[in-house]
């Protein structure tokens, strides 16, 4: 598939999306860390949102893409279900159409579970932003619980059902 870009105005600020709010992804993230979450500002492009002292969420903007991405470290994988976990991993991703567009990988130097997701910033606000990083941390915190206690190749639930909320599944 070709790439379609959209052409900026001369009046639009570098890091801001010609459609999106005019006060740009910086704006925006310093309007949802107080309902969510600390803001750390990394740069002009990314930040971490500290939700507590085991969670941190880094969002990286690609401007010029449009494009704002929200990753986050899961669990280590135990050693004895690394296979299986691997396998419910793919097949997850998979599914993005699914799940919200939530991926599951693995950190190439730790070799730990991370989730990310990558959120079009075109015609993005802060009432959309909080929704998307709220569920990205619910199903994060599923992951995390289904991730450490190993998933088993048996079919079995790692998580028991009154733990996770359908909902977020």
């Amino acid at each position: 598939l070709a790439k379609v870009e959209r052409p900026a105005s001369p009046a639009t600020p570098p890091g801001v999306h010609p459609t999106m709010n005019s006060n740009g992804i910086p704006a925006l993230m310093a309007e949802i860390q107080s309902e969510l979450a600390e803001l750390r500002t990394l740069d002009d492009r990314s930040w971490d949102l500290v939700v507590d002292e085991d969670t941190t969420i880094r969002a990286a903007h690609d401007g010029d893409a449009g494009r704002l991405l929200l990753s986050a470290e899961v669990a280590a994988t135990p050693a004895a279900t690394r296979l299986a976990t691997y396998d419910l991993l793919l097949t997850y991703t998979n599914q993005w159409q699914d799940t919200g567009g939530i991926c599951m990988g693995l950190d190439d130097a730790t070799g730990r579970v991370v989730q990310s997701v990558d959120i079009a910033t075109d015609g993005l606000d802060a009432a959309a932003l909080a929704i998307v990083v709220a569920d990205f941390h619910v199903k994060l915190l599923a992951w995390r619980i289904m991730v450490s206690r190993g998933v088993r190749s048996d079919q079995e639930p790692a998580v028991p059902p009154g733990d996770l909320d359908p909902e977020f599944a």
